[in-house]
């Protein structure tokens, strides 16, 4: 067993019955770092820290000084052994503080290049030239882990563009957060740019929060003890691959896998901080075959843990269910597994609803939505979302409006996870 990380993979059905008929089964993969890195004493990663900061003309105003606000304070936390830079878009691209180190001599400094963004604001929302320009800047820092956070009010000028730049970025080793600024911001479009990297979207309209988001999201990177963490699967021919769902520590859809000529799907893991559990669950489709054991998918992590002088270590777990003619046994399911599912399909339906609504041609279909979201969210026992979702079903039926604030609360909602994804304090050999 390695010291450095766990690993392992669970399907829904260890079991299942021999038929002339395909079966659907649900595999979670969990990984977490070990004792070893989770260490309060661990060696703390080199990281280069890129603020992507939106200075449109829709940004003049309190979002812009909240914003400016956050972003001194983002200075102010962060510790000498980090790097920061600094880039304004709008229309132009504006590179002002190039991988600074974080000191107490240079902190003053870089503030006042911050303030400096006022002078700057006016024109469009040209984000993804700001998150190519980010790429090359951190490219220059040669650190442990490369982050980028995006300060943004609004969708892209191009948001497919935008997409398509946020996805070269996680190519290149760049995990991507986001960070909505006042009630308008496009909480969907925001999640497309940072889910490839395994990023998330945080979104508040209160100046403090905003500030308490960004003291959190420091505190996160600075746990970092892994990085470069990829997750590579591999199916057989006759194994379909569906669905995929990011699902700790924030939830995603991913969208459909599509394995390239090796049959093999890579998600892209990120960095790993110390006391979080990282998770994905996939949809396949078993083929339909007699009694006996049968391969699924082989399972492979790769990391590196800087500290440790570890580069590019990799792990690999062969997954296999059993057929059976035993149809007590092929009744056998995992809960654990089947209650992932039940709250990951929560971030594909709100990512429909918002789309049917945006789209505006099928109200029926958007009722229909809220409808599934409701009794889903009443499954799970979240009431406050619950309410949150039969509120806006009855704004639509008496012919009303939904503001974009409303849907950015079910986009953001859709990502949390119960605990954060949290490592409890002490871990059993079961876990």
């Amino acid at each position: 067993m390695s010291d450095e990380l766990a690993f392992e993979v669970s399907l829904d059905r260890p079991r299942i019955p021999t038929s002339n008929k395909e079966t659907e089964l649900k595999c979670l993969v969990n990984l977490w770092p070990e004792s070893e890195l989770r260490e309060d004493n661990a060696a703390q990663l080199e990281t280069s820290l890129c603020l992507v900061f939106d200075c449109s003309a829709s940004m003049l105003g309190e979002k812009l000084e909240t914003a400016i606000e956050s972003a001194k304070m983002i200075v102010d936390t962060l510790h000498e052994s980090q790097r920061i830079s600094l880039i304004a878009f709008q229309s132009s691209i504006h590179l002002l503080v190039d991988n600074a180190r974080a000191t107490d001599l240079e902190k003053d400094a870089i503030k006042q290049q911050i303030e400096e963004i006022r002078s700057l604001a006016g024109g469009s929302t040209n984000l993804t030239g700001g998150i190519k320009e980010g790429v090359r800047t951190l490219q220059r820092g040669d650190t442990d882990a490369q982050v980028m956070i995006i300060l943004s009010d609004g969708a892209a000028d191009f948001p497919e563009t935008a997409e398509k730049a946020a996805a070269d970025a996680t190519d290149k080793g760049v995990q991507l957060f986001a960070v909505g600024i006042g009630a308008d911001y496009e909480a969907d479009h925001l999640l497309k740019l940072v889910t490839p990297s395994n990023g998330t979207v945080f979104g508040e309209s209160d100046a403090e929060m905003i500030k308490m988001t960004f003291s959190n999201l420091i505190g996160r990177i600075e746990n970092f003890c892994a990085t470069n963490v990829r997750l590579d699967v591999t199916f057989p021919a006759d194994v379909q691959a569906g669905l995929a769902y990011k699902t700790s520590p924030e939830q995603a859809f991913v969208g459909n896998m599509a394995p390239d000529a090796d049959r093999n799907v890579q998600f892209n893991v990120g960095n790993l901080e110390n006391n979080k559990i990282y998770s994905f669950l996939l949809l396949v489709t078993a083929p339909a075959r007699e009694e006996g054991e049968f391969e699924i998918c082989k399972a492979r992590v790769t990391y590196s843990v800087p500290s440790m002088g570890i580069e590019d270590a990799t792990r690999e777990i062969e997954v296999r269910v059993e057929y059976s003619s035993d149809r007590k046994q092929t009744e056998e399911i995992d809960g654990e597994v089947m209650e992932v599912f039940r709250r990951a399909s929560i971030t594909q339906l709100a990512e429909r609803f918002v789309d049917a609504y945006k789209d505006g041609n099928d109200p029926q279909q958007t009722a229909k939505y809220l409808q599934i979201l409701i009794r889903r969210y009443d499954e799970i026992g979240d009431a406050a979302m619950k309410n949150h979702y039969e509120s806006l079903l009855n704004e639509l039926t008496d012919g009303g409006e939904l503001t974009q604030e409303m849907l950015n609360t079910a986009v953001v909602a859709s990502t949390v996870v119960a605990g954060g994804g949290e490592l409890p304090h002490v871990l059993d050999d079961n876990f």
